[in-house]
């Protein structure tokens, strides 16, 4: 049988089987199979499940109907405001995925888009004109982290908002464990599977903090099992709001696994993207909403990249899911410069090593993506106050400059790519 159903289909292999068997046999033990008296097939093939429940780690029959272990069920909590949180938590689940093949159902939820009534399930959107309005951003938050008032107004509200479809998406995705990836996705899951287990919590609850340096308090609550921050000034401001020195891990910011493995040849990538192959190539990212006065700074980055180095260069904009930035970008025609205009991408991976320069917006995850490529950054701008402890990462870390002014970064590059040693 086992050299049978190693060659022959599964429904060939049975019927040989059947037909090959008799009434008293011996099995492959040596053991006698005993006979049934009744239905000359039904003996037949209670002989044959029998020879094979011994046959138990040899037959292929035996581990193709063999139940499977069932996999760990990990529930990954965040919101969709910026590209960055979003990215943490495809990399996270990528890796996870990585290390455990076949093991986890990873499943990530946008906590406010499905489970929240109106109006925080338009957060994403409230989101997308906040970043472009930086002082009105600044004042939103202000509220929520420091006027006491105003966040337990906001935290009961939201509560009530989440509860139902909350209550829903745990009720139907029965995590073993859950994970926050947003400062407002931590505190409203506890409370949830705390009634859930009628007055006390068994689920775990893991905090991912994917701010580097300028944390927002609301990331923190001494109620989760863990939390991972990705520095010392994080772990610091943790532990100020209560959280126990057991319950830090401190080991970065998730990147994606593609940006550990080793790149394809930089000429080779390039070819892939479209670009020019030997070419100086400096990439330019607005983001996953392309925020961040995107159309002058490429304006103005092709305008000098022409008058400095006359076809020459090349310049790749990235501008996410900003549709009109883009087209109005390609309906441009460009001299002396190649310039290439791209929506949303994937994978970043490719893009980065590809590229000899970065500018890009001061977002945690883009800076940590780039220093994993060795690419030199050059910020244009930072969404306070979050991501104000990310510029001085960079600079004081020696990889990069910060400007907010279109000329300043512009000529900047333009010097980095005149100076191969700076780079």
């Amino acid at each position: 049988l086992n050299m049978a159903f190693g060659r022959l289909p599964l429904w060939l292999a049975v019927v040989l089987g059947l037909l090959s068997l008799s009434g008293s046999c011996a099995g492959s033990d040596g053991q006698p199979v005993q006979a049934y008296v009744g239905h000359p097939l039904r003996m037949r093939w209670e002989q044959m499940r029998g020879s094979l429940r011994r046959e138990t780690g040899k037959s292929p029959l035996a581990r193709i109907g063999g139940r499977a272990a069932p996999k760990k069920r990990i529930l990954i909590l965040m919101s969709d405001t910026g590209g960055g949180h979003r990215a943490s938590a495809l990399a996270l689940k990528a890796a996870m995925e990585e290390l455990h093949p076949g093991k986890l159902n990873v499943t990530i939820v946008d906590m406010y888009a499905s489970c929240a009534g109106l109006p925080w399930r338009w957060i994403p959107h409230m989101y997308r004109r906040l970043a472009k309005r930086p002082f009105q951003w600044r004042l939103t938050v202000y509220l929520f982290a420091d006027f006491k008032p105003v966040r337990r107004f906001c935290e009961f509200w939201i509560h009530y908002s989440t509860s139902s479809g909350l209550r829903q998406c745990l009720e139907s995705c029965k995590p073993e464990i859950v994970v926050s990836m947003h400062a407002m996705t931590t505190i409203y899951p506890v409370h949830q599977l705390r009634k859930l287990g009628g007055g006390k919590r068994r689920i775990p609850v893991v905090t991912v903090v994917t701010d580097l340096t300028t944390v927002h308090p609301a990331w923190f609550d001494k109620s989760v099992d863990t939390c991972f921050v990705a520095s010392e000034e994080a772990a610091a401001l943790a532990r100020s709001r209560g959280l126990r020195p057991n319950q830090l891990r401190m080991y970065g910011l998730p990147i994606h696994p593609m940006f550990g493995r080793k790149p394809l040849p930089k000429q080779q990538l390039r070819r892939r993207l479209g670009a020019h192959p030997t070419k100086p190539l400096v990439l330019l990212v607005g983001g996953g909403d392309g925020v961040g006065g995107l159309s002058r700074l490429a304006d103005t980055v092709a305008n000098d990249l022409a008058t400095r180095f006359p076809g020459g260069t090349q310049l790749i904009v990235v501008c996410g899911k900003n549709e009109k930035v883009r087209s109005e970008l390609a309906a441009k025609c460009w001299k002396d410069v190649d310039v290439i205009v791209k929506g949303f991408v994937r994978p970043m991976s490719d893009y980065m090593a590809a590229s000899d320069v970065i500018i890009t917006k001061a977002g945690p995850g883009t800076v940590m993506e780039a220093a994993s490529q060795g690419l030199p950054v050059m910020l244009s701008g930072y969404l306070p106050p979050q991501e104000a402890g990310n510029v001085d990462t960079v600079v004081r870390g020696g990889f990069g400059a910060y400007s907010r002014k279109p000329t300043v970064i512009s000529r900047t590059v333009c010097d980095w790519l005149a100076g191969p040693k700076l780079l």
